[in-house]
């Protein structure tokens, strides 16, 4: 039993602070990865107590860290602005008039 951790010593361990009903959230209902997938940190209930394994706590922060680098790691085209895509239409409608009419 000396590998299981409670939640208040798992959110010690954790890099960043954070509570140990934070790590009872993500025992029980999980987060919400930057790709929309649900991960769980999985933990042990013994005589109505939440227990973590290191190991699993470790595997958890690990998912969540690759699918925040899958996910960013995605080439995204920057998008205009809605403003900006009006005055570029706008533009090309003057240059085909200007056109027209020379």
């Amino acid at each position: 039993m000396s590998d299981l951790l409670t939640p208040a010593a798992a959110a010690r361990i954790i890099p960043r602070p954070v509570a140990p009903a934070t790590v009872w959230r993500w025992c029980n209902y999980g987060v919400t990865a930057p790709d929309g997938q649900r991960v769980l940190l999985q933990h042990e209930r013994i005589a109505g107590r939440t227990y973590i394994k290191r190991a699993d706590l470790d595997a958890f922060l690990a998912r969540l860290g690759q699918a925040a680098a899958q996910h960013f790691a995605a080439k995204r085209e920057p998008r205009q602005s809605k403003r900006a895509e009006q005055k570029a239409e706008a533009a090309r409608k003057l240059d085909r008039r200007m056109k027209a009419t020379a």
